[in-house]
């Protein structure tokens, strides 16, 4: 499989794009749900669920290219890779703005790019190498 420095960039504008659109389903869902309890929370859920399949999509039409695994398969493990990111960026997060005088705007950056490229790794190596 390809690498270098454009599958890194191009790893990046449809995380960007994903970004965009997860929030645009996170604003949909939040002002349909207004009857729900923990509407903010449904939200959210609601378009990682989403948001994960359609970035998977992407990376593996855009990012890492000529991937013949199976759809379903790596679709499988990068809910589990981002499932893991997620649960690192926020432990991470609560340490840091527990531990340290730092700015937690800057804290948040900080842990999103830091899982950012783990996820990277993690995508190439276990849900789109090329054999299964």
């Amino acid at each position: 499989m390809s690498g270098g420095l454009g599958e890194l960039v191009r790893f990046g504008l449809v995380g960007l794009v994903g970004v965009v659109v997860g929030f645009g389903i996170y604003e949909a869902v939040y002002r349909m749900a207004v009857a729900v309890d923990y509407r903010e929370t449904v939200a959210w859920a609601t378009s990682y669920l989403i948001g994960v399949s359609i970035q998977h999509f992407m990376h593996r039409t855009m990012v890492f290219k000529g991937v013949t695994t199976s759809y379903w398969g790596s679709l499988g493990r990068t809910y589990l890779i981002y499932g893991t990111g997620a649960a690192l960026a926020g432990y991470l997060n609560f340490v840091l703005v527990d531990s340290t005088a730092w700015n937690h705007r800057i804290i948040w950056l900080a842990t999103m790019g830091f899982v950012s490229l783990i996820n990277y790794v993690a995508l190439k190596v276990f849900a789109y190498s090329k054999a299964d």
